[in-house]
């Protein structure tokens, strides 16, 4: 399985923590049924967003930029979506 998503272009600010959002948000979405592609593009989205955030635990502002996060039936999934 081959999947390839184009990096956002973002004005870096802090890259600590982008790589723990990644894994974060691709292991939700795969635990939540998305498959591979879109648990890839939205890990990819997300760690950009991080990246353009100081420090490494920067709270996701809007639920509608990352939706497939959002549907996670168990609460602690969502920890600092919210």
């Amino acid at each position: 399985l081959t999947s390839f998503q184009e990096t956002p272009k973002v004005e870096v600010a802090d890259t600590v923590g982008a790589g723990d959002s990644f894994t974060g948000s691709f292991c939700a979405c795969i635990i939540n049924g998305k498959p591979v592609q879109e648990a890839h593009k939205t890990a990819v989205q997300v760690s950009a967003f991080v990246c353009t955030q100081n420090g490494a635990m920067p709270v996701i502002p809007d639920k509608l930029k990352f939706p497939t996060l959002m549907t996670s039936p168990n609460p602690s999934c969502r920890r600092g979506i919210d």
